[in-house]
């Protein structure tokens, strides 16, 4: 029996003019073994997104999300700098060693940027490769694979000719072979190390005395970084973490002694459930990545399809894995940054603003219009009272409200746009400058009048208070 794509949301562009293609509130439930999963057109440079979904299957080989190639070939690197963030796969197959389902697939593509994923007991969990018959590998400039939760798979992540991977801030816990594994494409004539990977930040927790890293090949050495994680194996009376170079198992302190993991540590990270993986409190035990790494998961963060995952900013000292417990000093942050509006009247958009400050947002054209929902909790119920930045008009109404909007707190934001005449995508950008804290941008473009996609968001129409129980 094959039962495919139960739809909550619907947000499924394609813009063949700016070879745009989104995947987005989408929740994909296949029961077919022989499934080959969401495989994702790429004869043409495209600039892929595949935003909160939830994909659940039981095939026991091929792909949960297929968005790349498996050997060189002429659809190598079209979806170089894809996004795939906020997703939750599940996989309920029934596990033996000839299992080899890839759960996130990203193959002969670079820059890609994987981030706020939930992976549970998928086998193959993140995956990156390249590599040619001449021994050539591709390396990634920027992106990486940060801010994921992998639960219970063969491995985590894995390299396997490809360079430059940055692997930050993830938890990974019950892995049954490796964390993450690196290593040459032996399916090439010349098998090249994959080299450059830095891993920093991560919680390894295993529930196996088996290798947290795994190089196949001490090749992988050349501009290997890995330190400031968080190891812990409850399998052992010590806790300690071993790793694998070849075909040699190295202990804690023999790893150590090659210069790896100098300043990581192991703990318990004691979490509150082994569903969430919240640890019981603050690891302080990263290191300052920079503002592109800074914004992890919230403790509260959870994966609804159609919605992202909320989000906290790292502070002055930086915590290990993907949770990340925020603190009273102010911050403002804002998710998504990056928002596809349909072409139509009034069409939507939205993203939250999770702030303990006031803030004031502002379009930079005037075809775009700003509503917010502002929230706040009485007798532990959420409310989101509704306020337009104009007169509160009546739905349809637009020409009453504003480009500009003012609050302070969490609030949803609602972006209406005019029709879009043009054949062209339009695209705007919308700034939102907090009291104290940083500014924040979310870009936002507008479908041109020759795409016939549906309204893509969330419209929440209330004149007076809706009540949100969570």
């Amino acid at each position: 029996m094959r039962l495919v794509c139960v739809l909550f949301l619907s947000i499924l562009c394609i813009n063949i003019a700016d070879a745009q293609l989104v995947y987005s509130g989408q929740a994909y439930v296949n029961n077919d073994v022989a499934w080959t999963g969401i495989n994702v057109p790429h004869s043409s440079k495209t600039s892929f997104f595949f935003i909160n979904n939830s994909v659940t299957s039981v095939n026991t080989a091929n792909y949960m999300l297929d968005a790349g190639d498996e050997a060189p070939g002429s659809g190598n690197n079209n979806l170089d700098g894809q996004t795939v963030t906020g997703n939750r796969f599940t996989w309920n197959g029934v596990n033996g060693s000839s299992v080899i389902t890839h759960g996130l697939f990203v193959g002969y593509n670079i820059n890609c940027v994987i981030k706020y994923n939930y992976l549970d007991k998928v086998p193959y969990g993140i995956i990156f490769k390249s590599g040619t018959d001449a021994g050539v590998n591709m390396t990634f400039t920027s992106g990486g694979c940060a801010y994921n939760i992998t639960k219970n798979g063969k491995f985590a992540v894995r390299g396997k000719g490809i360079n430059g991977v940055k692997v930050y801030n993830n938890t990974f816990y019950g892995f049954e072979w490796y964390g993450i594994y690196i290593s040459t494409n032996m399916d090439r004539v010349v098998k090249t190390a994959s080299t450059g990977w830095k891993i920093k930040n991560n919680i390894f927790y295993s529930t196996a005395n088996v290798p947290c890293i795994y190089m196949e090949t001490t090749g992988s050495y050349v501009g290997f970084e890995s330190d400031y994680n968080v190891f812990y194996c409850s399998a052992t009376t010590n806790h300690e973490p071993v790793f694998r170079i070849g075909g040699t198992i190295y202990s804690w302190a023999q790893w150590r002694a090659l210069g790896y993991d100098a300043h990581s540590v192991v703990v318990d990270p004691k979490f509150i459930d082994i569903t969430n993986f919240v640890p019981t409190a603050r690891l302080n035990y990263g290191t300052n990545l920079g503002s592109t790494w800074e914004t992890g998961l919230s403790t509260s963060a959870t994966w609804v399809v159609g919605a992202a995952p909320i989000t906290s900013n790292q502070d002055a000292v930086w915590q290990s894995g993907a949770r990340v417990y925020y603190t009273p000093s102010v911050y403002l942050t804002v998710n998504p940054e990056s928002l596809f509006i349909d072409r139509m009247e009034e069409s939507t958009g939205q993203f939250y603003i999770n702030s303990n400050t006031s803030w004031i947002i502002t379009s930079s054209v005037d075809w775009l219009m700003v509503a917010i929902n502002l929230r706040s909790v009485e007798n532990g119920v959420t409310y989101e009272t509704q306020r337009f930045s104009g007169s509160a008009p009546d739905i349809g109404a637009f020409e009453y409200m504003e480009n500009n909007a003012s609050g302070s707190g969490d609030a949803l934001v609602t972006l209406y746009a005019s029709e879009n005449f043009s054949t062209s995508a339009r695209t705007a950008t919308v700034t939102i400058t907090g009291t104290n804290a940083s500014t924040k941008y979310v870009s936002v473009t507008q479908l041109d009048n020759t795409s016939n996609n549906s309204t893509l968001g969330k419209i929440i129409k209330s004149n007076d208070k809706i009540i949100i129980k969570h």
